[in-house]
């Protein structure tokens, strides 16, 4: 009688793990079908809302570089006078590394032919901090850019809101430039998985977003279907926090008025931190949903401060002004000023981007 139950109680155990394996490959196969409906992952916003590649991705040829022509440079390494470059830029995700080497300063290399280091930013005090170091003063470079992104900068100035500084910083002066020739690539966008892994990954992390997370992605309808390659052209991705760090809220328990004062004042110190000793110039990225504004059907909440038209009216020569090129593109029907997937310039964007750079640096 003991026998017959051990061995019953094993052939139910042989059945439940083989139960257990047919789900979990079930589940495997059926997260592998759904991660393939979506396409590849390449866009951060198809990613962060766990949306179809298929609808919403590049679809046309882009022209790249064959290689980069800037060094990326840890601000460690560059406090220790590691950075050789002529030109010297902080920025964000807009001025990281990209796929295809589309990055802006990549062009303002072609453009100028000056050397180029770029260091990735947390807050204007980490350059401040650079402008008051002996690194700085033994060997400034020809010309500095801080890039920021529209919807970031708010909070990158607020550590350096204490300083008093606020004068406007001298008239930048111009720079020789040398264009260069520089080999260009032509691209696509990925259209395959590179392995079932990650065929597998993708739609367990479309799902997990999808459910867990709703709404890091906002998805709005466009009054035309002109401006991108997608299949769902009519639509704008945009990222959650171009709505949300621009409303009065993000700013508490500042006033608006007052957050966009200060924000102006922090930008004055820390650019009259350099002494002259270099020309320094600011570069504010448009949010996406800033230059596709004219045709959004949904509404948004309107922005409590308008950063750009902020410094536009206000801060004199130093700062570069590329959401006017931006949008006039657009306006012109230029398709993927910003891909349709994702938060980012396209190569036609930071073309627009390192071209104007370079028209002013030389100015």
């Amino acid at each position: 009688m003991h026998r017959e139950i051990t061995i019953t109680n094993t052939h139910n155990a042989k059945l439940f793990s083989i139960l257990i394996v047919l789900v979990m490959a079930l589940c495997a196969i059926g997260i592998s079908l759904f991660g393939n409906s979506l396409g590849p992952p390449v866009g951060d916003l198809t990613r962060i809302g766990g949306l179809s590649e298929k609808n919403y991705g590049f679809r046309r040829e882009g022209i790249g570089f064959t290689d980069n022509h800037f060094t990326v440079l840890r601000y460690d390494d560059l406090m220790s006078g590691k950075g050789k470059g002529q030109i010297l830029t902080f920025g964000d995700s807009f001025s990281t590394p990209k796929d295809h080497n589309i990055t802006w300063q990549n062009t303002l290399y072609e453009k100028s032919g000056l050397t180029i280091d770029f260091v990735e930013i947390e807050t204007l005090k980490e350059i401040r901090k650079f402008f008051q170091s002996d690194t700085f003063r033994k060997a400034p470079p020809k010309a500095i850019i801080l890039e920021m992104g529209e919807r970031t900068i708010f909070r990158r100035a607020l550590p350096n809101m204490e300083q008093v500084n606020c004068a406007m910083p001298p008239k930048q002066p111009a720079l020789t430039l040398s264009p260069q020739t520089v080999p260009r690539i032509r691209w696509k966008q990925r259209t395959d998985f590179a392995s079932f892994d990650e065929r597998l990954s993708w739609g367990a992390l479309a799902l997990r977003f999808r459910l867990l997370k709703p709404g890091k992605t906002v998805d709005v309808a466009l009054s035309r279907s002109d401006l991108f390659s997608s299949s769902r052209s009519d639509r704008l991705l945009i990222y959650q926090s171009d709505i949300i760090r621009h409303t009065e809220r993000a700013f508490l328990p500042m006033e608006p008025e007052v957050a966009a004062k200060k924000t102006l004042c922090a930008m004055h110190d820390v650019i009259n931190a350099a002494n002259g000793l270099s020309p320094v110039y600011l570069l504010i990225a448009p949010d996406k949903r800033s230059v596709y504004t004219p045709w959004i059907q949904t509404g948004l909440p309107p922005k409590a401060i308008n950063f750009l038209e902020v410094f536009s009216k206000q801060a004199g020569s130093y700062y570069i002004d590329v959401f006017s090129p931006l949008s006039a593109a657009v306006h012109a029907g230029k398709k993927d000023v910003y891909f349709p997937n994702d938060t980012h310039w396209s190569a036609e964007g930071h073309a627009i981007v390192g071209s104007v750079i370079a028209e002013t640096l030389g100015r």
